[in-house]
């Protein structure tokens, strides 16, 4: 039976806290093991982290976009909204919870802190900037497309 994307989020969530000196690579396999497919695996190493961090960044006053964008190589993209991502929408819903204490007994910047744009907000802060005056651009992910069959190669050659 599939698990819903709550109990995915609750799940990298408890892995994140438990393992914080850890790498989020090491958590594909696991979940794989549990019967998840790796592209599910990745979406949750990136959303999680990326929901609880923009929970964070939103209430200090940062600038966000609220699209992401697909790498399938090094020339092509997509921009997708990350407020089509269930995975997303119910990690920033567990971060405001938590923010609002109607959960309680989790490590706010143990998930938080894993997020690119947090480590950058951070780096700013740090230099002196004011979270108001700063404006990140559209995260990206990569997600290679999968190979195609060698008898695709030959029609390849016509185009």
């Amino acid at each position: 039976m599939a698990r819903s994307p709550k109990e995915l989020v609750n799940l990298v969530v408890e892995w994140m806290q438990k393992y914080p000196d850890t790498d989020e690579k090491e958590l594909i396999p696991s979940l794989v093991k549990c019967g998840e497919v790796e592209s599910l695996a990745l979406e949750l190493i990136v959303f999680v982290p990326l929901g609880f961090g923009r929970a964070l960044m939103k209430r200090i006053g940062a600038r966000l976009k609220e699209t992401y964008s697909v790498y399938t190589d090094s020339r092509h993209s997509k921009s997708y909204p990350l407020h089509d991502s269930p995975i997303y929408c119910e990690a920033y819903r567990m971060a405001e919870d938590i923010y609002e204490g109607r959960i309680r007994g989790i490590n706010f910047l143990a998930i938080a802190g894993r997020s690119p744009e947090v480590r950058g907000l951070n780096e700013a802060l740090n230099k002196g900037s004011d979270p108001k005056n700063l404006v990140f651009g559209e995260p990206f992910m990569y997600r290679p497309q999968l190979k195609k069959p060698l008898w695709w190669d030959f029609w390849d050659w016509f185009r």
